[in-house]
């Protein structure tokens, strides 16, 4: 069970990470999204902007952090659900803005990202509830060794999972 836990820290952590990253390295496209997908917030889209990295990066350390990991795993359900609210805004008000999950860039947001949050959520809520319940012994510092390449694969693969899904749809079939 302890290496399932370290495994699932990981692969949420890597997600955490790998989506704050593009933020940080292009920030003002970054930026530039926050003001025009939440325009309640045109005012301070700076502030938004680095709080929302900042949040991701604190998240994936707490995950990783030994003795924090419950507390990373009821961070990243916070934001998750902050960000799976976001993203249903945007797609019930029939934006074709991109979903900003790495970044600026990327397709439009979609059920996709609704399907790969709801993934991401279970995920986090078994991390915090099994962690909660005491989880299953600390882990060993080896469990992370051999479990941080195969984790932070799945977790990048959980983060594109838009665009991984758009490989299987078939080429006759409509765009959406």
């Amino acid at each position: 069970m302890t290496s399932a836990l370290v495994f699932g820290q990981t692969a949420l952590a890597a997600v955490f990470l790998i989506s704050a990253l593009p933020k940080v390295r292009r920030f003002a496209a970054f930026r530039s999204h926050v003001r025009a997908t939440v325009p309640v917030l045109t005012g301070k889209p700076g502030v938004v902007a680095i709080g929302a990295v900042a949040a991701e990066l604190l998240t994936a350390a707490a995950l990783l952090y030994p003795g924090s990991a419950g507390w990373g795993s009821a961070m990243a359900l916070v934001m998750l659900i902050t960000f799976t609210a976001y993203l249903a805004r945007l797609i019930a008000g029939g934006s074709s803005a991109a979903c900003g999950c790495a970044g600026s860039g990327g397709q439009a947001a979609s059920w996709r990202h609704l399907l790969r949050n709801a993934i991401l959520l279970v995920l986090a809520a078994v991390l915090l509830i099994v962690l909660a319940a005491g989880g299953s012994g600390a882990p060993q510092v080896i469990q992370y060794v051999v479990l941080a390449a195969p984790a932070a694969a799945t977790g990048a693969v959980l983060l594109y999972l838009p665009e991984v899904l758009l490989f299987f749809r078939s080429p006759l079939s409509p765009r959406s």
